[in-house]
């Protein structure tokens, strides 16, 4: 009989911070901006921007074919950390939000899923702050470079 290999396998799942249509133009104070971040967010759930975090303790008969799998399985995402030992293996693993329940499907074909946790962070006013933030200096800048072409000329 096969000897059961222990494998713990922690997913972290980060939602890919797609960029969709939250750019602006508009230049107003600060203030408005916040207010205005706050109640794009608040009224706007599907531009939520989440981050997923998916631990999972996987048994399984055979090490090498589960992570065989899980690195055929990561498309576009990729290994963060890897740590394998004779009979267990502890990875740390980012792919995009929209295939949690696919690859840990995958999985649980390979072995057996003894315990799952998910936890989700909403960072949605933190990354619309950086966007905004990133488009006032954008706007800065061009601002700057006119001003710059002016005195040349």
């Amino acid at each position: 009989m096969a000897k059961k290999v222990f494998l713990p396998v922690l997913l972290l799942i980060i939602s890919l911070f797609a960029l969709t249509g939250c750019a602006s133009k508009d230049i107003g104070s600060p203030n408005d901006q916040n207010n205005n971040q706050f109640n794009e967010v608040s009224n706007n759930v599907s531009e939520r921007k989440i981050i997923y975090k998916v631990s999972a303790d996987i048994h399984t008969d055979d090490l090498e074919m589960i992570l065989s799998e899980i690195n055929e399985n990561l498309g576009d995402g990729w290994v963060e950390n890897k740590v394998v030992e004779e009979d267990k293996a502890y990875i740390v693993i980012r792919i995009k939000s929209n295939r949690i329940d696919t690859f840990l499907n995958v999985l649980s074909h390979e072995g057996t899923i003894n315990k799952l946790r998910q936890t989700s962070t909403d960072v949605s006013l933190n990354y619309f702050d950086k966007t905004h933030r990133i488009n006032s200096l954008n706007a800065e800048l061009d601002r700057l470079i006119e001003l710059k072409k002016m005195q040349i000329i």
